[in-house]
């Protein structure tokens, strides 16, 4: 009886040392995406976290500057800062089959809360709509500081979120590969 020898160890970012109870074949393995569709996809990511953080604030800061709406910080690092944002996230994509995936996202993570915290101490300003019509009455008014909170609480399930898929990664390797990359 011949057997197959295992695929080279350099054919997967991760050495999946875990093997999950329904996975019979011993030389099976998850299926990831290609190293080239990892790219394309980040570059996707990229161009589209870019748009969001790099091109859309400094036109926003733009439009209430010529509105007459005082802004107190500068365009210029909001480019920067999105930059960066968008590198990571590209990054943070790139890596999901690897061991780098949860301490990219950690630092994606707090980058975030870096840049919410920078925003919401340059956003003071407050929207209200007054009135429903009809015989209605009443204000509907809402913040920077609650809309920025709630961006903040995302990014803090992302963070423990992240911890824990390291943590995982450290206890288990491969495990997480098995349940994000089934076998077909």
């Amino acid at each position: 009886m011949t057997m197959e020898s295992p695929p080279a160890p350099d054919d997967f970012p991760e050495s999946p040392a875990y093997r999950p109870p329904f996975v019979t074949d011993p030389f099976a393995r998850p299926r990831y995406p290609s190293l080239t569709t990892r790219v394309a996809m980040g570059v996707l990511v990229f161009l589209g976290v870019f748009v969001v953080l790099v091109v859309l604030p400094p036109y926003l800061v733009h439009v209430l500057n010529s509105n007459g709406v005082p802004v107190t910080f500068s365009p210029g690092n909001l480019v920067y800062a999105g930059t960066a944002l968008a590198a990571l996230s590209a990054a943070y994509y790139g890596a999901r089959p690897t061991v780098a995936y949860g301490p990219i996202g950690i630092v994606t993570d707090l980058s975030e809360l870096a840049y919410l915290y920078a925003l919401y101490l340059a956003a003071p300003y407050r929207f209200s709509l007054n009135g429903f019509g009809g015989s209605a009455s009443g204000v509907v008014a809402i913040g920077w500081a609650t809309i920025l909170l709630i961006l903040v609480v995302g990014s803090l399930i992302g963070l423990a979120r992240n911890i824990g898929i390291t943590l995982e990664d450290l206890r288990r390797p491969g495990e997480r590969l098995w349940r994000t990359y089934p076998v077909r």
